[in-house]
């Protein structure tokens, strides 16, 4: 009897190695990882976000001038990493407009509250320049800055065509900076 445990468990101990190697014999099927990237930028959220974006030249006395004559915004993009900004404008929708490629003048131009103003907007900056994504964390974006500065001339008489009497007029204008990348 005791031959026989000390024969099954010799047999068991020269087996032993065998099964353990086969078992650790690695299988290595292989495979691919995909994806559809479409590249975009999107209006950077803060201080430049839809919403915050004003262009305030406060009062304005007739035949003075505005409180804040140059006031100005920061619009900031995010946008894919190398792939930089193409053509920016200003909307036309009862104003004057230019446009042009991002690293030239784009301009603009309107009457709010009886009063002509201008918009001017120069090349974008490259505030961020993204980080690629790597094992340990996500990838950030390149950001681009426009800085859009109003001007109001003096001396203007204000108010609109429906007016009357010495009531004051107030007025607000949406206008629409494009950037197409």
């Amino acid at each position: 009897m005791k031959f026989r445990i000390v024969t099954a468990l010799v047999v068991a101990a020269a087996l032993a190695p065998a099964i353990s190697a086969q078992a650790a014999s690695p299988l290595a099927p292989s495979f691919s990882v995909t994806a559809n990237f479409t590249p975009a930028c999107i209006i950077k959220t803060g201080s430049g976000s839809p919403g915050n974006n004003v262009i305030d030249f406060g009062a304005y006395t007739a035949f003075g001038s505005a409180a804040t004559p140059s006031p100005s915004t920061t619009i900031t993009f995010q946008c894919t990493r190398s792939q930089g900004m193409g053509t920016v404008s200003f909307d036309t929708t009862g104003t004057t407009a230019s446009g042009g490629t991002a690293g030239t003048t784009t301009t603009g131009g309107g009457v709010v509250a009886g009063l002509l103003y201008t918009l001017n907007t120069t090349a974008a900056s490259k505030s961020i320049t993204g980080q690629v994504a790597n094992a340990g964390a996500v990838g950030t974006a390149d950001e681009f800055s426009y800085t859009i500065t109003g001007a109001m001339a003096a001396n203007q008489a204000g108010c609109t065509s429906t007016s009357t009497g010495a009531e004051n007029c107030t007025g607000t204008q949406t206008r629409t900076f494009t950037v197409a990348y």
